[in-house]
């Protein structure tokens, strides 16, 4: 792997790198900032939240705060990530023009021309230069994707592996109430075993690791945005012991449900008080 650093601000990094091998991520993750992926040679195949791209070579993934995503590819791959905190952007930008600039963030996937790509790679190399001005180089790269969203150019192509979209489709709408690999495997009439080797082999991740995804991310909404309590969100998302939810999502997120709860809203009060 070579990965350069480009910038490393605070609040504002840019780097670049290059895999010449397969790659898969371990599991899905989230970030506390927005995050902006170029890549610029390869395939790689991206979930973000429920849904699937197949993205090359000049495709951008935007990334917005805590939006569980992964990505996995059978080939090598390079690319340049941005990624930079809403602390930054008010530090910068008035309310107003931090919407504008954020507002290529309402999609997932965008595609560039080749001099698109060229001219925001020039852009992001030399955040941060000498004599350069950070954030006024940063807005210059989110007007650019702005524009690019407003022409059309969203990438919309959900993945053609074969069959898995609607295994994707029935864990997302059943996570709830599925019961283990036997209710997924009934529903497609297949094998338990020809379902789980073949979704490992096309999404680089095991079904079990999936729809613990999904739940995990369905509990983080109801911490965030209700009163129930732990057992009762456990429960919920189709969990039957308490515990055993408790030690997924420590594992997925670091931190125990109620540290996630509290640090939601946390964040949502130092919001409102500005």
């Amino acid at each position: 792997m070579k990965a350069k650093k480009l910038t490393d601000l605070d609040g504002l990094s840019v780097i670049y790198q290059r895999r010449d091998y397969e790659y898969n991520m371990n599991t899905f993750h989230y970030h506390d900032s927005y995050e902006i992926y170029f890549l610029e040679e390869g395939t790689r195949m991206l979930f973000i939240g429920n849904r699937i791209y197949e993205t090359e070579k000049n495709d951008v993934a935007l990334f917005s705060p805590n939006v569980f995503h992964y990505s996995n590819g059978k080939s090598s791959h390079a690319g340049t990530c941005i990624s930079f905190t809403e602390k930054y952007l008010d530090e910068y930008f008035t309310p107003k023009a931090k919407m504008m600039l954020l507002k290529c963030f309402s999609k997932d996937v965008i595609s560039l021309s080749d001099a698109e790509m060229k001219a925001v790679k020039m852009l992001a190399e030399n955040i941060g230069s000498e004599g350069d001005i950070p954030f006024s180089r940063l807005s210059e790269i989110l007007r650019l994707l702005t524009q690019n969203i407003e022409r059309g150019y969203e990438k919309k192509r959900l993945s053609s592996v074969k069959g898995i979209p609607p295994i994707i489709s029935y864990i997302n709408e059943n996570y709830d109430t599925i019961s283990g690999l036997d209710d997924i495997a009934n529903n497609f009439y297949m094998s338990k075993c020809y379902l789980c080797r073949k979704f490992k082999n096309d999404t680089g991740m095991t079904i079990t690791q999936y729809l613990n995804h999904v739940r995990i991310q369905k509990s983080c909404e109801l911490l965030a945005a209700t009163d129930m309590t732990i057992a009762q969100i456990s429960i919920s998302c189709g969990y039957d012991s308490q515990a055993y939810y408790s030690r997924v999502f420590k594992h997925t997120m670091n931190c125990a449900p109620i540290e996630f709860r509290t640090r939601m809203r946390n964040s949502v009060r130092s919001y409102v008080e500005k």
